[in-house]
């Protein structure tokens, strides 16, 4: 696994995490993290009596009437839900923004703007100093040219889509790591049957050539609302 992936481009989704989130019609609003824990969402535990997911509240199912809870956005900023984490959680370090750029750090990955010129990104598509406002002015000093691959691709869907896709970087190497895990894997499709495409009413599918994840679980049978 590449550590540009798993240390840093793969965790964009740190921004993207609510702070709290219905899970059914009895069960709503409820953090990542509380106290006590048993009224929270951290996971490594039996799921607590109740928390059955209405699949609705998180997929756009044609047949509810559910209001789908949308994700954050994917920017410079991390989700306060998470933002913070319990002792339970992180012995030492509490802050998720340290830890994530720490252990880049620690593990000498290179900046963002060198691996968007290795891998071949356009110029106009390499964030630069002007791009990292309105941070404090010895923050662009720092990471204006050299930015934390971490932080990199969070700003970088800020600045090239507003958040609501990754952008080049990041969106070429969390792609490229989740294709070619499938290419490795001889019993995913890309390796039995590499030409399929999705037909209505096959797993689910309501559409030729579409399948998304709401088809994926209505098939499975779960609770969607």
């Amino acid at each position: 696994m590449p550590v540009e992936f798993s240390v840093a481009a793969y965790r964009f989704g740190h921004s993207m995490v609510r702070g709290e989130y219905e899970l059914n019609d009895k069960v709503q609003n409820i953090p990542i993290f509380a106290k006590p824990p048993e009224e929270d969402l951290r996971g490594f535990r039996e799921l607590p009596e109740g928390h059955v997911i209405q699949w609705a509240r998180f997929f756009q199912f044609d047949e509810s009437q559910l209001q789908v809870q949308p994700s954050r956005k994917i920017d410079s900023k991390l989700s306060f839900g998470i933002s913070i984490l319990p002792e339970a959680v992180a012995k030492e370090i509490h802050a998720l923004a340290e830890r994530d750029l720490k252990r880049g750090k620690a593990l000498g990955i290179p900046s963002g703007q060198a691996i968007a010129r290795a891998i071949g990104i356009p110029d106009d598509l390499i964030l630069h100093p002007n791009h990292m406002k309105p941070l404090p002015e010895h923050l662009i000093k720092v990471f204006g040219r050299r930015t934390p691959l971490f932080f990199y691709v969070l700003k970088e869907a800020e600045v090239f889509s507003s958040g609501h896709r990754l952008g080049p970087t990041g969106g070429r190497i969390v792609a490229e790591v989740l294709i070619g895990l499938l290419r490795a894997d001889p019993c995913s499709y890309l390796s039995v049957s590499p030409s399929w495409h999705p037909r209505a009413g096959e797993f689910g599918a309501r559409k030729d050539g579409e399948f998304t994840v709401a088809d994926l679980l209505r098939f499975a049978g779960v609770t969607i609302g």
